[in-house]
């Protein structure tokens, strides 16, 4: 009998072979090289890495051009080249865009440097440049599944197009970015995006079952010492001056940061810079379930995925509870926090404290107090194994004679393409017992199939609305889905069909819930595709029991073209309407748009459509809300976006303009005008206008 092995996957297994036992030396060099996008000879003195492999379209395939890396290092900073080879550089995809979104789509052809500078393949950092020099960058955790946009270093980079293809340069200090002190492994992974063969290659060889653990493919980097970083401090002052009806109201606020250590950082702040040059999308919302909100403040964003816990119950604690935005419209005054991150050894330890301030408040015609309040949080994580981890995690609020917790134990067991997560948590409020809540979640990956899951308990008095996001309480539920996965199968690109059961029981209603779903994806080799989703299955609400079907579809156009669109659909048969109190079927639609007319103009035009039906079928009303947009690079550093938002949900119809210019590494002007009329009575009227200029420096002491 002869056996057959296919070529790509002998190609991936001597790749990772070669990758598991080769140490890429860095060299050390006396003089820097320019940070200019021209490649000095200097560059070849170490290794260099070439032979990227294809994670997609074609895995363990050779790459369709070739790429070449260089690396070297001094006392300071760590300096990585890329020589990206086009047969076709005339074809190039190039885009400017704002900085942390020069990836995906929207980012044309870039480059990444994936590294893991404690060498334990759990965390690291990615850095991320185009071929137009927009940077990038992010925070990734375990494993790889979890990536942080809010983490911004100081780091610095030029490209090149040329006649070959581009160049990228980037020179990361050794002061902005967190390692293991004295003598440690450090790791690296490479990565090339071709846009318009929307082309993924990479060295070492990764498979897309390993994507969400790509830190454990990463490969030796031998001869990285930093020199001694000395006193490493960042103050970070913010001016505000906010123009409102006919008054201006000056604001300052002041962040500071202290590295005592290459593995630990210190971060106070006062009189914090919250204020929105962003609006929050408004979604209609039909459930009975309260909406989540992205955090957007740099003092919170920045070190959150220290405070993000395993198993599914992510939101254990949700930092918008901190400075939380009241009934009427008035926010509680932070005044003042701190937070600590650490990682001694394979320990990852993290502390906030946050102080609010009194404030008086309306609320249904009473006058209301929201109390001085004490917010802490405090996180240990142990790292076991190859890259899993062990947590304890903690968060309270204390204000007014009331105080509420939540303490819980989680961890995440990683072993191949096999995933398993769990937390159990405890809730306690000042005169109540203990309440519980617990989730377990498992994925299986394999190169022609997948399999996912999880189950809760969680009990009915379970309430971290105080200090945490987890609405859907009371009840039990059960979920798993799977299906085979089939690659590069004539026209198609990926065929992904699934099926899933889910049941659920609430504590308070007499029947349990369940539902059969299937579905299946279909992603073309010219990138257009779509998908289909179909559920059937028996809910109770209201006292109700009942039968119900769901049915969605979207398509979608190829993304890295100038011109791209998508549109679908989804109805339901049968829900309860916590709005209008009545059951009924409900439905949507919606078409999102996209046009670049050159690297830095893109036009956008998003509509959604949730219809609301009345009990005998007929239309209740079409909730219309649109997004046109407009995003213009002036140049690569400063950027131009209008934001519109039609209304018709709720006739309050907003818009805001937006110029921010980058003048240096994690310093900002912004300029925002923010605009919202009314509607409702028929005739539009001024409800809010808002001028303002936010200034934030970087001082590096």
């Amino acid at each position: 009998m002869r056996l057959s092995i296919p070529v790509s996957v002998l190609l991936w297994t001597l790749g990772v072979a070669w990758a598991e036992g080769t140490e890429l030396h860095v060299a050390r060099t006396d003089i820097p090289p320019k940070i200019d996008g021209f490649v000095e000879p200097l560059w070849a003195r170490g290794d260099s890495v070439t032979g990227f492999v294809q994670l997609f379209p074609k895995e363990g395939e050779p790459a369709t051009e070739r790429t070449v890396v260089h690396l070297l290092c001094d006392d300071e900073n760590l300096y990585v080249a890329f020589e990206c080879y086009d047969s076709e550089p005339d074809k190039l995809v190039l885009r400017l865009a704002p900085r942390d979104q020069a990836f995906g789509d929207a980012g044309g052809d870039y480059v990444v440097f994936l590294l893991d500078t404690f060498g334990d393949r759990t965390m690291g950092y990615e850095f991320t440049v185009n071929a137009e020099g927009v940077q990038g960058d992010l925070y990734v955790s375990s494993g790889g599944k979890v990536e942080d946009g809010g983490w911004d270093g100081v780091w610095y980079s030029a490209a090149r197009v040329t006649d070959f293809g581009y160049v990228v340069e980037m020179a990361i200090p050794f002061k902005s970015i967190r390692f293991k002190e004295g003598p440690g492994t450090w790791r690296a992974l490479f990565a090339r995006y071709i846009a318009r063969k929307q082309e993924w290659t990479m060295w070492p060889p990764l498979r897309l079952e390993e994507l969400q653990r790509k830190l454990s493919r990463t490969c030796k980097l031998v001869g990285i010492e930093p020199g001694r970083i000395g006193l490493h401090l960042e103050a970070y002052p913010v001016a505000l001056a906010r123009y409102e009806g006919s008054s201006i109201s000056p604001d300052a606020g002041l962040d500071l940061s202290w590295y005592p250590s290459p593995s630990s950082s210190f971060h106070l702040t006062a009189n914090p810079d919250f204020a929105q040059v962003e609006a929050d999308p408004y979604r209609v919302n039909l459930s009975k379930y309260e909406t989540y909100l992205e955090e957007r403040r740099p003092f919170f964003v920045e070190g959150s995925e220290v405070f993000r816990c395993f198993g599914g119950m992510p939101h254990l604690f949700y930092s918008r509870r901190i400075g939380r935005r009241l009934p009427g419209g008035k926010e509680v005054p932070i005044l003042g926090a701190s937070k600590l991150i650490a990682r001694p050894g394979r320990f990852e330890l993290g502390a906030l404290v946050a102080l609010t301030g009194e404030v008086e408040y309306t609320k249904d015609d009473s006058v209301c107090i929201e109390p001085r309040s004490l917010f802490s949080m405090f996180r240990v994580k142990r790292g076991f194994l190859e890259n899993s981890e062990f947590g304890l995690l903690y968060a309270g609020k204390r204000g007014g004679g009331t105080f509420g917790e939540v303490s819980a134990i989680d961890g995440e067991l990683r072993m191949g393409g096999f995933r398993l997560g769990f937390v159990c948590a405890g809730e306690h409020r000042k005169g109540g017992k203990c309440n519980y809540g617990g989730k377990a979640e498992f994925s299986w990956t394999a190169q022609s199939f997948q399999l996912r899951g999880y189950a809760q308990d969680v009990s009915s008095d379970f309430d971290i609305s105080h200090v945490g996001f987890f609405p859907w309480v009371g009840k039990k539920e059960l979920s798993i889905r799977g299906g085979p996965i089939f690659r590069n199968k004539g026209p198609f690109r990926g065929i992904y069909p699934s099926l899933g059961i889910w049941c659920q029981k609430e504590f308070a209603e007499p029947h349990p819930e369940y539902s059969i779903s299937g579905s299946l994806s279909l992603n073309f080799a010219n990138n257009w595709g779509f998908y289909f989703g179909l559920t059937v299955g028996e809910r109770y609400e209201e006292g109700e029991l009942y039968d119900l079907y769901n049915i969605s579809f979207w398509a979608w156009s190829d993304r890295s073209k100038p011109l791209s669109a998508s549109s679908g659909f989804w109805y339901n048969s049968r829900s309860y309407n916590y709005g209008r109190k009545y059951f009924a079927p409900n439905g949507g639609l919606g078409f999102d748009l996209r046009w670049r007319p050159s690297p830095g103009l893109s036009l956008g035009l998003g509509v959604n459509n949730t219809v609301e039906f009345k009990p005998d079928g007929s239309v209740e009303k079409a909730n219309w809300i649109s997004h046109p947009t407009v995003q213009w690079a002036l140049r690569r550093d400063m950027y131009l976006r209008v934001w519109l938002e039609p209304n018709f949900a709720t006739e309050v119809h907003r818009a805001n303009v937006l110029l921010s210019w980058n003048f240096l590494p994690k310093s900002w002007a912004y300029l925002a005008v923010n605009e919202s009329r009314d509607n409702s009575e028929g005739r539009m009227k001024l409800k809010e206008r808002i001028v303002a200029f936010k200034l934030r420096y970087l001082f590096l002491l």
